[in-house]
């Protein structure tokens, strides 16, 4: 195979392989980055979209010297990036969105063009695998555990909720005790704070508790309670 088609190839390989991936695959890659710091979700996605490119460039160079078969050749990008930033300032929407929880990290392929955490909106998407298996073995990618993060700043939504909060007839339709007694949705984790909207779902239960209780914990600690809850009916632990 000559050198445009093989690189040819393989950029098409590599940007399939950002979408899902079937649970029997086999990617003998390395699942995890070594760990780095950033300032926060955006500056995080920005790094991860850097080291994407980079990565592509990268592997292009390595197959076009590579001699063997495509199936043979193995990828030497990481499948997610250890990636974290500081927590606990939680002023704003930017602010609320968590870093990866030990053993969890963004996906390393990141074929956007726009930062998916905009200035009134974000969508992050958290991973783990099991970390007793590799990315070789048979049930590794059908090991996957994912938590999606959703935030986002409207005046009409903060209207409403507001509005849901402070009538109590709506506030028992719609609402339930959450971590630190904060009200949540009864049809999901959705949450209002301060002015910010979250939305926390998960292919697992009690990782999908554990984020939303690390998110309403750094909000009540810094002061972003949504109008229409009363502080005092707030608890000090989860």
């Amino acid at each position: 195979m000559n050198t445009f088609l093989k690189t040819s190839v393989l950029a098409c390989l590599v940007t399939m392989a950002a979408s899902t991936v079937s649970a029997d695959a086999r990617d003998p890659r390395p699942v995890m980055s070594a760990p780095y710091t950033v300032d926060n979700a955006r500056a995080a996605y920005d790094e991860v979209r850097s080291r994407w490119v980079a990565a592509q460039q990268e592997q292009q160079a390595r197959y076009s010297a590579f001699d063997g078969e495509f199936e043979d050749f193995v990828r030497s990008d990481p499948i997610l990036q250890a990636v974290s930033w500081p927590y606990g300032a939680c002023s704003d929407m930017l602010g609320l969105i968590p870093p990866p929880m030990d053993g969890w990290g963004l996906r390393s392929d990141a074929p956007f063009t726009t930062n998916p955490v905009e200035e009134e909106r974000a969508a992050v998407w958290i991973v783990t695998y099991d970390q007793d298996l590799t990315s070789d073995d048979d049930d590794f990618f059908a090991s996957e555990r994912s938590v999606h993060i959703r935030v986002g700043v409207s005046a009409d939504s903060k209207a409403f909720w507001e509005m849901a909060l402070s009538q109590a007839a709506m506030r028992d339709a719609m609402f339930e005790p959450g971590p630190y007694n904060y009200p949540v949705t009864i049809a999901g984790a959705d949450v209002l704070l301060g002015d910010v909207l979250v939305s926390v779902s998960s292919t697992d239960e009690t990782a999908k508790l554990a984020y939303l209780e690390k998110i309403i914990g750094c909000a009540i600690e810094s002061g972003m309670i949504a109008e229409g809850v009363d502080p005092a009916t707030l608890t000090e632990t989860p």
